[in-house]
C-alpha cells in the first residue's frame, strides 16, 4: 500500500457541524452494532477525490474522566488510520464520500488489538452488505 493511506490529516476529519448534525439526528445511510462500537454513515457524493471523514464518539456519560475519553478516541483513530484503505474501493466505485462516526458504548477498558478487530469486522460487513441502490436507513446488526 501506498503510505498517504496510513494518515489521518485535517481533511480526513468529520468536522462541520451540518456533516456531525446528519449523523446525530437519523436518516444514515448505513448503522451496524458490534459490542461495544455503534457505526453510522452518511454517503454523500464526492465533490472531488472520494474520501472518508472520520469521527470518533466516547460519550462522558459512561467514561466520566476526560484522561479515558480522550485515550478510547486516540485508540479509535489509530485503528481507522490503518484501516481506512479498506473502504476506499467502495467509494471509488460509487463516487462518494463517506461521513463516519464511531461511537464506544461501554464502560469497560479496550485494547488497541480489540479496537482494531472490531473495526475490521464493521467494515467488512459494510462491504458485504451496503447497497448504493437500495433505500436508505439499511440497518443490520450481530
Amino acid at each position: 500500500m501506498e503510505k498517504r493511506l496510513y494518515t489521518f490529516k485535517k481533511h480526513e476529519r468529520l468536522c462541520r457541524e451540518s456533516h456531525v448534525k446528519n449523523l446525530f439526528t437519523g436518516r444514515n445511510d448505513y448503522t451496524n452494532k458490534i459490542f461495544p462500537f455503534r457505526i453510522a454513515i452518511n454517503f454523500v457524493p464526492a465533490e472531488q477525490i472520494p474520501c472518508s471523514k472520520f469521527l470518533p464518539v466516547v460519550p462522558k456519560r459512561n467514561i466520566k474522566k476526560a484522561v479515558h475519553r480522550n485515550r478510547k478516541k486516540r485508540l479509535m483513530k489509530e485503528a481507522w488510520r490503518l484501516n481506512k484503505h479498506l473502504l476506499l474501493p467502495l467509494l471509488n466505485k460509487t463516487k462518494t464520500d463517506a461521513h463516519i462516526a464511531l461511537f464506544y458504548n461501554s464502560k469497560d477498558a479496550i485494547t488497541f488489538v480489540e479496537v482494531q478487530e472490531k473495526l475490521n469486522i464493521l467494515i467488512e460487513q459494510l462491504l458485504k452488505n451496503y447497497n448504493p441502490d437500495s433505500s436508505r436507513d439499511k440497518t443490520e446488526s450481530i
